[in-house]
């Protein structure tokens, strides 16, 4: 794909054609997103009232539209792509479905036929939701939209709907500056998105749910551009069990793959390979907060034997160094809280400090200066509203002054996603701290965030090398099944 989608996807007019109840909701969120551009409705038969123009069809447009969402009888889609191309469109989103996902013989007939008749527009699907950009403030999706303006976030890249709309339903301050849907990837895949959206100088990372790679050699290329410009890549990939591969192909048509060799090339690339949205939210936090850890050493304290035992094991099977305190910090934080407190990692703090903030501050500056790549302090809050939180809201202001100018990452971490309010994410995210809701998830993310950090340091390219003939005729050409050959740059 190599036409320019800037068009399509930061729209200044955009034409809705079809169906009343899905291209009124596309509308709806338009208005909900603050976009000021041109909207025009096209229908063969609506009637025009005081408030909404219709146009019988695309030749009767004032204008050529920027972007178009399409949501026609699918024999009819076709028909319409050919002609926005001819109008001198920007793009579209083929919402409709009924295509090759179908995995029958007139499916693929009518994909190329879009394909065919759009010539060289740029468009997303078919069998695509479409996508939300708050940055420039547009809407081609046909469902609620909720999200602030942004100048700065993350780019979520989508081969499902409702995945894309849980995302964009998250209440864990992730902030999303554009959220794309590809469904059947017939013209722009989500490789496409990710070389064009990675020069972005607004995108802090990518988070992806994919199901299938439609080029895997494009797809290793724009990951390795995203991590050259210090964009980490997050990822949930379905097909690990034969369930899952089946549920992938009868969505969106997708060949879900080799799953052991993507779960290769992820660790060579540099990619935070998750495996729920929950984590994907987390670890995109962290990324959007200063991008990859350096490495996986991680303190981790709090006012809590419980907690640090947790931890402990909630992170056994996961890949995390927790190194002992450095004995010049040691001493240090033995004289601050004395002989009634041992110093270890995870780190139980007690709360002898707790109304003392500037010991407390000295204990804090004092870990967090200690040659971690991460320091986490577990703390969860009571609710706002039926509790008074004072003295939860100070200690945090003592972690978040004692972290500014130190070279470690910090992360307040809560048990319970529910228990660290959204004022009090704000706050963090102001200051620089990853507000991260609950505990295990926490843990996975920083364990990934590391695992991203080591791998580009190590500075590999992976590449994929295909099978052998022998081998290679079991396999789809596209499939992730190749061998992944790493070297040095």
């Amino acid at each position: 794909m190599t036409a320019d989608i800037r068009r399509l996807i930061a729209p200044r007019s955009i034409a809705l054609i079809g169906a009343a109840a899905w291209t009124d909701a596309v509308a709806a969120g338009n208005v909900a997103v603050g976009y000021s551009g041109d909207i025009w409705r096209v229908h063969p038969t609506r009637t025009s009232t005081a408030a909404v123009a219709y146009f019988r069809s695309v030749a009767d447009l004032p204008a050529a539209p920027d972007a178009a969402f399409i949501a026609v009888p699918n024999h009819e889609a076709p028909a319409v792509a050919g002609a926005l191309a001819a109008r001198g469109a920007g793009g579209f989103v083929c919402f409709t479905a009924g295509f090759s996902e179908t995995g029958s013989e007139a499916g693929r007939r009518l994909t190329d036929d879009l394909v065919k008749r759009a010539g060289t527009l740029p468009f997303f699907g078919p069998n695509c939701y479409g996508f939300v950009n708050f940055f420039d403030c547009a809407a081609m999706m046909p469902d609620q939209v909720v999200g602030p303006r942004l100048e700065r976030g993350v780019a979520l890249i989508c081969q499902s709907g409702t995945i894309a709309l849980t995302l964009m339903f998250n209440d864990r301050s992730l902030p999303i500056g554009c959220l794309f849907t590809v469904g059947n990837q017939a013209r722009i895949a989500v490789e496409d998105l990710i070389d064009i959206l990675a020069e972005d100088p607004r995108v802090t990372a990518f988070g992806l749910y994919l199901e299938g790679i439609k080029d895997t050699a494009a797809f290793a290329r724009a990951a390795d551009k995203a991590r050259s410009l210090g964009k980490p890549i997050a990822v949930v990939k379905s097909g690990r069990t034969p369930a899952a591969v089946r549920t992938a192909h009868s969505h969106t048509g997708a060949l879900a793959g080799a799953d052991s060799v993507f779960d290769a090339f992820c660790r060579q690339a540099g990619i935070a390979r998750c495996d729920t949205l929950a984590t994907l939210c987390e670890t995109l936090k962290l990324f959007h907060v200063g991008g990859a850890l350096p490495g996986r050493k991680l303190l981790v304290m709090g006012a809590s034997g419980g907690d640090m035992a947790m931890t402990s094991d909630v992170s056994r099977s996961l890949d995390l160094d927790f190194a002992p305190i450095p004995e010049s910090q040691a001493a240090t934080l033995r004289t601050l809280l004395t002989d009634r407190v041992t110093v270890a990692n995870p780190f139980d703090i007690h709360t002898y400090l707790w109304f003392d903030p500037p010991a407390l501050g000295q204990v804090f500056s004092t870990v967090l200066r200690s040659g971690y790549d991460a320091v986490g302090f577990m703390l969860d809050c009571p609710p706002e509203q039926k509790a008074d939180t004072a003295s939860f809201d100070a200690v945090i202001d003592v972690f978040i002054a004692a972290a500014q100018g130190t070279p470690t990452r910090a992360a307040l971490i809560a048990s319970l996603p529910e228990t660290i309010s959204a004022r009090i994410r704000q706050r963090c995210l102001e200051g620089g701290i990853i507000p991260m809701q609950g505990q295990r998830e926490a843990l996975e993310a920083l364990s990934l965030a590391g695992g991203v950090g080591e791998a580009w340091r190590l500075n590999l390219i992976p590449r994929l090398q295909l099978p052998s003939r022998a081998f290679a005729v079991r396999i789809s050409p596209d499939s992730w099944a190749a061998a992944v050959v790493a070297h040095r740059r």
